[in-house]
């Protein structure tokens, strides 16, 4: 199993807020170039975890990829807005967002001083602090306690 920060792009977009699209539609996107497409083909269904991260505010939900990338561009976009900034592609991916934590995030503050940094990138795998990832997942939802459909 693998950890991976996934950047909801909500500075590309321009606007905060717009990542419970993405918790329920069940998919995480990106967009621009195909190589940011790409970088979903590195995901593994049943076995990778994202955690989506918006910037500014934290980790906001928690889910599991269920599919392969299928390298398509999707039409018509769902969650991005084409002729905003040049977001004519919509890379996407299915995932199951198991724990929304819209709510409650785990906040900025709390992943620096639980993990010691901030996620640059829109997917980065995390190596180190696997440990951490799983403790703070499994007290949020213990906390939380609502499972997305």
């Amino acid at each position: 199993m693998a950890y991976f920060f996934y950047n909801t792009d909500a500075n590309s977009l321009g606007r905060k807020g717009r990542y419970p699209v993405l918790i329920q539609h069940g998919f995480a996107a990106s967009s621009g170039p195909y190589t940011f497409g790409e970088k979903l083909g590195r995901l593994a269904p049943d076995d990778d975890t994202l955690l989506m991260y918006e910037n500014k505010v934290g980790i906001v939900a928690v889910g599991t990829v269920c599919e392969h990338w299928d390298g398509a561009t999707h039409q018509p976009p769902i969650y991005y807005q084409p002729g905003s900034g040049g977001f004519e592609h919509e890379y996407r991916i299915g995932v199951h967002w198991f724990l929304d934590l819209s709510a409650r995030p785990i906040g900025i503050d709390e992943l620096r001083e639980r993990v010691g940094y901030i996620p640059l990138g829109s997917l980065v795998r995390i190596v180190k602090h696997q440990a951490e990832i799983e403790q703070l997942i499994e007290e949020r939802q213990a906390v939380v306690g609502n499972q997305v459909a």
